[in-house]
């Protein structure tokens, strides 16, 4: 192991799954389609699912029905808006089954990262099962197995998923890495957000439907009554543009595009 490589070992790149890992966001929005449809709802675009991608299905349905869209906050009980979210998930599942595709370069960068001495880690909002079929069929699963020091975190694992930073604060406690340390990779404003809250930095990456996306902004949480002020400390619109060299600079707090502003 060479000199860089030893010093990466105390440092830990965190990925998003859907949308950074697998091309699967023109799926979530479809999968929202037929659940929607058939309660006589109207479809989300794609541009509302991008702008509360990383949110689970449950976050996703209290924000873009109960709270944007006028319903009262308790006009569905827990147990529909569950089953609603579960019925958005299978149809999601059969979509990936049919039409999966990994990102472009993905499986490489990990490796890249994993043999530079980094630690990897996959942090998603979506379930456990969702998440060991996409990254076992991707081929992420196996290479992530076959080192030290990865992880992978569902939903399931924590009380709160993003927007909170519960999702990636455990996969930084089981790769033993302080938060600090921590470099999260998201394709969402969600997922910045959520970074953000885990007081780790966040690379955003544009993939599809955030073409417009400003990763920079203030959040309202309603639940802690606080505003969040939120910013990715860099931008990449492909993966190859995540090196191992490129990781380490921004881990030293150099950003390409306060180079270039």
């Amino acid at each position: 192991m060479n000199q860089f490589s030893e010093q990466n070992r105390k440092y830990a790149v965190i990925f998003d799954m859907d949308g950074v890992l697998i091309n699967s966001m023109p799926e979530q929005h479809e999968s929202w389609e037929y659940p929607a449809e058939k309660r006589r709802l109207r479809v989300p675009t794609p541009q509302e699912v991008v702008g509360l991608g990383g949110s689970s299905p449950e976050v996703f349905i209290k924000k873009h029905w109960l709270e944007d869209r006028g319903f009262q906050p308790n006009a569905w009980s827990e147990d529909y808006i569950r089953s609603f979210g579960e019925e958005k998930e299978k149809n999601f599942k059969s979509l990936l089954v049919e039409k999966f595709a990994v990102m472009e370069g993905a499986v490489k960068m990990i490796e890249t990262l994993l043999n530079a001495g980094y630690r990897v880690g996959v942090g998603s909002a979506s379930p456990r099962t969702s998440v060991d079929w996409a990254l076992k069929e991707s081929g992420i699963m196996q290479i992530l197995k076959s080192y030290e020091h990865t992880t992978t975190v569902s939903s399931d694992e924590v009380e709160n998923s993003k927007p909170f930073g519960d999702i990636f604060k455990r996969a930084g406690e089981n790769l033993g890495c302080e938060c600090d340390n921590c470099l999260v990779i998201e394709d969402a404003v969600f997922g910045v957000i959520a970074a953000t809250r885990a007081r780790m930095r966040c690379i955003a990456f544009r993939s599809w439907g955030h073409e417009e996306c400003k990763y920079e902004g203030e959040y309202k949480c309603k639940t802690e009554n606080k505003i969040i002020k939120y910013k990715a400390f860099d931008i990449v619109k492909h993966l190859n543009e995540i090196t191992s060299e490129r990781v380490r600079k921004w881990f030293e707090g150099i950003s390409e595009t306060e180079r270039h502003s």
